[in-house]
Parts: structure tokens; sequence; C-alpha cells
């Protein structure tokens, strides 16, 4: 049962005010500042989440990509250095 607070008006009769009304508009007031609050920290996880996954991708693809460049060593002819190097970003894509 709700606590109520009862003051004499004009004439003698009683002003009933509850406090349960006051705590529902306080926390109407407050709620949507509260959602903001756990949205943003929610979309900041999962930005931080996103750019961790996209450094540990570009980190595989860099690691077998040069670990692929010391298994096969680039040639010396110009003509099938291009044909390297494009098997060599394709196995570091297909890593990351």
């Amino acid at each position: 049962m709700p606590h109520t607070r009862r003051r004499r008006g004009i004439g003698g009769a009683h002003i009933g005010r509850t406090e349960r009304g006051q705590s529902l508009v306080e926390f109407a007031l407050v709620l949507p500042m509260l959602l903001v609050l756990l949205l943003g920290i929610a979309d900041f996880g999962r930005i931080f989440q996103a750019g961790i996954v996209t450094e540990t991708a570009a980190r595989n693809g860099a690691e077998t990509a040069a670990l692929e460049r010391l298994r096969a060593k680039p040639p010396t002819d110009a003509a099938l250095r291009n044909a390297y190097y494009d098997n060599l970003h394709l196995v570091a894509a297909r890593a990351a």
C-alpha cells in the first residue's frame, strides 16, 4: 500500500498526494536517458568487437603472406613476378 502524505487545505479538506505517483513521474522522465545510455554502451561494444575482428583478420592475412613469401621466393623474371605477387595477394586474402 503506498504511503500517503496528507495536508490540510483551505477549509480543513484533506489534499492527498501519493509518493508513488511522484516516483512514477520521475521514473518516466529518467527512463529515456537510461535507455539511451544503455544502448550507447551496447553499440560501443559492437563497434569495438568489429574493430578487433578486422584487426585480427588483417594480422592473419599479413602473417600468411609473409610465410608464403619466405617459403617461395619471388622469381627474378619480371613477367613472372606479377603473377607471383597476384598469387601472394590471393593467399593473404583467403587467410583474412
